[in-house]
């Protein structure tokens, strides 16, 4: 079974949709389809190919992290002992969550 490379995540209202495949058009297409048929809805792409680095670096603010998947900074709410991306649900325990947001020493220094 292939593994599929680009998400479409769809929220209207309160509800979340995510949308799988290997092909971009065909995200692409599904996107414009909603966004005329419901243009209040809120899309995001995902790419999980291609982890994506800051263009620039902002300083943090509290539980906001570079999401390298969204391409975008992102909040990243309480799950257990993880936090999670608020719109493609990756942990801050993810390798290259932690490589973008610096990280791995903070783990590091909390064990110590």
């Amino acid at each position: 079974m292939e593994q599929c490379n680009i998400s479409l995540i769809v929220f209207i209202g309160n509800r979340r949709k995510r949308f799988k495949s290997n092909r971009y058009d065909i995200i692409v297409k599904l996107y414009r389809k909603i966004k005329q048929e419901i243009p209040e809805a809120q899309l995001y792409f995902m790419d999980h190919r291609y982890p994506h680095g800051p263009e620039e670096i902002r300083p943090p603010k509290k539980n906001t992290y570079w999401c390298p998947y969204c391409a975008a900074y992102r909040k990243f709410k309480s799950w257990y002992k993880y936090r999670i991306c608020e719109i493609c649900l990756v942990s801050d325990n993810d390798f290259n969550v932690k490589k973008y947001n610096q990280l791995f020493s903070k783990r590091k220094e909390k064990s110590s």
